[in-house]
C-alpha cells in the first residue's frame, strides 16, 4: 500500500585502522593543520551555542524569579504568573520540556499545585504550524503522499510533546482513520546545547562535592542524552513499536498501537480511542475495584519490560497512556521513541539487588552493587559493611512494616544517599530504572493509592530468577550484545 516510502542507506563508517593510518601520514602536512583549525572552530562554536542557550534560559527564568513575589498579592497575579510559568518551558526546548514531564508525574515529590500547572505539558505544548507538517510529508513521502494521507490544516492535533506532535488522518485508500507523528520544527540544535549544558552541570556537581560524585550524575546525563537523541529520528521508534507489540503479543491487558509507515521525520500508525488518565480515573471513581484491576496491569506490564523482556518504555507518564473503553480496560502505551536494554551484567544487576530485597537479604543486594562499583571504577568503598547494612536494615524494616515497599521512591533515595556516604559509584542502567519506576509509581498511585507494587514485581522477579537457573528463559541480550 505505502510503496512510495522514501528509503535511504546509511553513512558508511571508516575503520578505525584507516584513520590512524591517514593521521599518521598527514601529521605535519597542512591538510593537518587545516583538521586542527576546523577542530577549534567547531569548539569556539559549540561554547558559543552553550553561551548563548544558557543566557537565553536565564531570560526565560528571570522574569519568574522577579514576579514571583507578585503571586502573593491577588489571585489574579498568580494565575497570570503561573500561566508564564508552563509558557517559559514550553519555549525552554524538548530537554526542559521532558525534565517538567516528567516532574508533573511525581504529585508526591512535588506537590499537587506543581504538578496540576504542568501536567498539561505532557500532551498539549503549543503545536507547530501546519506549513511545516507538508513540508515534512512532502520531504518524506514524496510530491504524491495525499494520495496515501488524507489531512488539512483543520485536522485535530491528538497530542503535542516536547518532540514532535500527532495529527488525526485519515488512510487516503482504506478510509481508516490513523495516527501521523511529525516532528517539531529545528529540534536538533536546542537539544544539543542542552545537553552540553546539562553535562557541564553534572561535572560541575562532581568537581563540587566529593559525596556527589559516586551517584554518577554525568552517566545519568548521558544515559538521559542517548535515550533523547533517539527520538530525533522516528524510524528508531518504528523499530521500538514493532518490538514492543512483538513482546506483547497476545496480552489482554496491554496494547501497542499498529505501524503503517515511518521515515525519520514523520510516521503513521494505528488511531488509538481510550480515556486519559484524570479522565479515566474521574469516570470509574466509583468502581474502585476496577481502578485497582487497571493498576496491577499496568504495573505488571511495566514489570515484564524490565525483568522478562529487557525492553523498557523509558516515557511512560500520563501524556503516552491510554486507557481504553471497553468493559475490562486494557492500556494502550504510545510514544515509544524512548526505549532501554540493558547489557547482561547490568540486568544482572537489577536482579541481584532487586532479588535481594525480595528474599529480605539487604546486605547481598549490597554486595552485588558493590562488585558492579568496583568493576567499574576499581575504587574500594568506605566502610564496605556500613553500605551493607543500609541495606539489610531496609530490608528489615520492610519485613516490620509491609507497606514500606509500596512506595519505591523511598528505597532508591536510601540507596542513593548511602552510595554516596560510603563512595559506592551508582549504575546509570539502575538510576534510570529507578526513575522510570518512579514515574509508573505516579501513575499507579493516581489509580490505587493502595497499590502493592513491590509484590507484584517480586512474583515477575521470582519468575525470571527461576528461569534463569534452569536455563528455560527468553534470549534478553542478543540484541544489545549486537549493537556493541
Amino acid at each position: 500500500m505505502y510503496s512510495n516510502l522514501k528509503k535511504t542507506s546509511p553513512p558508511k563508517r571508516c575503520s578505525s585502522s584507516l584513520l590512524a593510518t591517514s593521521s599518521t601520514a598527514n601529521k605535519a602536512s597542512p591538510e593537518s593543520l587545516l583538521s586542527r583549525l576546523k577542530y577549534y572552530k567547531s569548539l569556539l562554536c559549540r561554547f558559543y551555542r552553550i553561551a548563548k542557550r544558557a543566557a537565553y534560559l536565564t531570560l526565560l527564568a528571570t522574569p519568574l524569579l522577579l514576579t514571583y513575589p507578585l503571586t502573593k498579592l491577588s489571585p489574579t497575579l498568580s494565575s497570570r504568573w503561573r500561566s508564564l510559568s508552563v509558557f517559559a518551558v514550553e519555549r525552554g526546548g524538548a530537554a526542559v520540556i521532558k525534565l517538567f514531564q516528567w516532574a508533573s508525574s511525581r504529585p508526591d515529590m512535588f506537590g499537587l499545585a506543581f504538578c496540576d500547572l504542568f501536567k498539561k505539558l505532557q500532551d498539549s505544548t503549543e503545536p507547530h504550524a501546519f506549513a511545516h507538517t507538508e513540508a515534512i510529508m512532502e520531504d518524506t513521502y514524496g510530491a504524491g503522499w495525499r494520495d496515501c494521507i488524507r489531512i488539512s490544516a483543520e485536522s485535530p492535533v491528538l497530542g503535542s510533546g516536547c518532540i514532535g506532535q500527532v495529527y488525526k488522518a485519515v488512510d487516503a485508500r482504506t478510509g481508516e482513520t490513523v495516527a501521523l507523528k511529525i516532528l517539531h520544527p529545528n529540534i536538533e540544535h536546542g537539544i544539543d546545547a542542552d545537553l552540553d549544558i546539562l553535562r557541564a552541570a553534572a561535572r560541575l556537581l562532581d568537581w563540587s562535592d566529593e559525596r556527589v560524585r559516586w551517584l554518577n550524575f554525568p552517566g545519568m546525563v548521558e544515559e538521559f542524552a542517548g535515550l533523547l537523541k533517539d527520538q530525533l529520528d522516528l524510524r528508531n521508534e518504528a523499530r521500538n513499536l514493532e518490538e514492543f507489540r512483538k513482546n506483547f503479543e497476545g496480552s489482554k491487558d496491554v496494547v501497542f498501537p499498529r505501524l503503517f509507515m515511518s521515515g525519520r521525520q514523520a510516521m503513521v500508525m494505528e488511531w488509538m480511542d481510550g480515556h486519559r488518565l484524570s479522565d479515566f480515573v474521574r469516570v470509574h471513581s466509583s468502581d474502585p475495584a476496577l481502578l485497582s484491576r487497571t493498576c496491577k496491569k499496568g504495573i505488571t506490564a511495566v514489570c515484564q519490560m524490565i525483568f522478562e523482556h529487557n525492553f523498557v518504555h523509558g516515557d511512560v507518564h500520563p501524556g503516552n497512556i491510554l486507557f481504553s473503553k471497553d468493559p475490562d480496560p486494557k492500556l494502550v502505551l504510545l510514544d515509544v521513541g524512548i526505549a532501554k536494554r540493558f547489557t547482561r551484567a547490568d540486568h544482572q544487576l537489577l536482579l541481584d539487588t532487586l532479588g535481594g530485597f525480595i528474599t529480605g537479604d539487604g546486605m547481598a543486594a549490597g554486595r552485588a552493587m558493590i562488585r558492579d562499583s568496583m568493576n567499574r571504577e576499581d575504587i574500594a568503598p568506605v566502610e564496605e559493611e556500613g553500605f551493607c547494612l543500609v541495606l539489610h536494615s531496609m530490608c528489615e524494616q520492610a519485613k516490620a512494616d509491609h507497606s514500606f515497599f509500596d512506595s519505591i521512591g523511598n528505597y532508591v533515595t536510601r540507596i542513593c544517599d548511602a552510595a554516596a556516604r560510603h563512595r559506592v559509584m551508582m549504575n546509570q542502567g539502575f538510576v534510570s530504572i529507578a526513575l522510570t519506576v518512579r514515574v509508573m509509581e505516579g501513575v499507579a498511585l493516581a489509580l490505587d493509592p493502595e497499590a502493592e507494587i513491590w509484590r507484584i514485581a517480586n512474583k515477575i522477579i521470582m519468575k525470571v530468577r527461576a528461569e534463569e537457573l534452569l536455563g528455560t528463559g527468553r534470549d534478553r541480550f542478543s540484541e544489545v550484545e549486537r549493537r556493541k
